[in-house]
């Protein structure tokens, strides 16, 4: 019995007096980084009572520099200033520093970051501008991407100023690109915005007014700030139009007409210019009305004849809406000399109406006796 209690005490002595063997941590570091920006790094101790520093080498793991030993949860920087692939290692301590334990090699690759654009932010359409591009290692080809147009220069280096000419107006993007001049390494596109604004045109229209339906000839002239006449586009829209005309210089569309009341849009556009646009009123044109009332004989129907003239043509109103309310109520179009009549039996007073879109109503009164 003694014996057997000797044996199992110092079988429990045995096992106190083991140390167990720290385990290795999880490194937790970047596939890629930018060349000159900090590359983040931790660690998962395991729950480990026990400290971490991290060792920085070369692609073979050697020639490493260590940090200091910090606590595991901290997170830790560190930037690349050379372009390659390199190792990376955490190795874990006890507190009294008897045991280590190192993580697995990983393996962090530095490629070439993508350059800063200098160059403006807004620009003159015809005008030549600048732009520059700087990476964090000086000695690099650059290259740039201006998407106006979709010129892409040559490449250019380590210091280079580069031209551009913007032809259109709008919001355009201009990319930038680098490489080493060995080739080996070559950086994503880095891009801008610049907002282009066209040149000012002076737009001259003929025409501050127009009475509707009374035709006129309407010239549109684009000239630059030089007093040079310009070829582009023009377009008109309102009072019944919807039309657009690429011309050479002037343009002249003889017998214009506006169609109904609402006022005419000019717009205007050539290229590397900004677009302008001038309005045309519209006047309601006025009406001119005769109106015959003849007496029906022996049986025969009274017929009203109405004849609606444009008063500044003379030409009749085709498709006129004339109202006749009171002794009948009915609605006619007047044909295309602008006349219109009825044949009734009634008597008695009759409002007659007469409206056309882009004219004056006319309203007055008839008895039939």
């Amino acid at each position: 019995m003694k014996k057997k209690m000797f044996a199992v005490i110092l079988g429990l002595l045995m096992v106190s007096s083991l140390s167990f063997a720290l385990e290795a941590p999880i490194l937790y570091a970047p596939d890629s980084v930018m060349i000159g920006q900090d590359a983040i790094f931790g660690v998962d101790a395991l729950g480990q009572n026990s400290l971490v520093a991290y060792c920085f080498g070369d692609s073979s793991c050697t020639a490493a520099e260590c940090t200091d030993f910090l606590d595991p949860g901290w997170t830790v920087y560190h930037m690349y200033s050379d372009l390659g692939t390199f190792c990376v290692q955490a190795v874990l301590s006890t507190p009294d520093w008897k045991e280590q334990a190192w993580s697995s090699p990983s393996y962090v690759k530095v490629v070439l970051d993508a350059p800063i654009i200098y160059g403006p932010s807004y620009a003159k359409t015809g005008e030549d501008v600048s732009f520059q591009a700087q990476n964090f290692l000086f000695d690099v080809e650059q290259r740039f991407n201006f998407g106006d147009d979709g010129t892409v220069t040559d490449w250019c280096g380590p210091s280079c100023v580069f031209y551009h000419t913007f032809w259109y107006s709008g919001s355009f993007m201009v990319g930038a690109q680098s490489r080493t001049k060995d080739l080996a390494y070559v950086s994503d596109w880095s891009w801008s915005w610049v907002n282009v604004s066209g040149m000012p045109m002076m737009l001259q229209v003929n025409l501050t007014e127009l009475i509707c339906e009374v035709p006129k000839d309407l010239k549109v002239t684009m000239w630059d700030t030089k007093g040079n006449v310009l070829s582009g586009d023009v377009c008109v829209f309102g009072s019944g139009h919807d039309e657009c005309y690429w011309t050479p210089g002037p343009l002249i569309l003889p017998d214009f007409k506006a169609f109904t009341s609402e006022e005419v849009t000019v717009w205007a556009d050539s290229e590397g210019y900004e677009p302008e646009t001038r309005t045309i009123l519209v006047q309601l044109a006025l009406m001119k009305v005769q109106i015959h009332l003849y007496k029906g004989h022996r049986g025969e129907p009274n017929q009203l004849v109405i004849y609606v003239k444009n008063r500044k043509t003379k030409a009749g109103v085709n498709l006129a809406a004339v109202s006749l309310d009171g002794a009948v109520t009915d609605l006619l179009y007047t044909d295309e000399c602008g006349k219109v009549e009825r044949f009734f039996f009634d008597k008695g007073c009759i409002s007659i109406k007469i409206f056309k879109d882009g004219y004056e109503p006319y309203y007055t009164k008839k008895v039939i006796r």
